[in-house]
């Protein structure tokens, strides 16, 4: 007849391996729930490895156009350089013929002329 602290071991071994049981089947669940991450991951990965060309592209069409807008601006920087000497001449050429119109005028009105 078994005896008391047989009994005991072997309930014990029971639950030791019952326990082991559970654990083996976390773990399983464990590396389950690991393996999708890693698949998420490795698909996030290549999406974004596919859309990397896409905005390299977009990036660098960018850069020409700005490349190509600072140009422009620099042209019409030069533009309005040599315009504003002109309008600077022909202002002092109209208070010229302004003032010699003026006086002229002055001149009838006095009789000078």
């Amino acid at each position: 007849m078994p005896t008391a602290s047989t009994d005991n071991r072997s309930a014990a071994y029971q639950q030791i391996a019952a326990l082991g049981e559970r654990m083996d089947k976390g773990f399983e669940k464990l590396e389950r729930i690991l393996s999708n991450i890693e698949e998420r991951v490795r698909c996030l990965e290549n999406r974004e490895a596919a859309c990397q060309p896409t905005i390299n592209n977009k990036i660098e069409s960018v850069e020409r156009q700005v490349a190509a807008h600072d140009l422009e601006i620099k042209a019409l920087r030069d533009i309005v350089r040599t315009v504003t000497q002109q309008v600077k001449w022909v202002t002092g050429i109209g208070s010229l013929m302004g003032s010699s119109v003026i006086l002229w005028l002055v001149g009838k009105l006095l009789g000078l002329i």
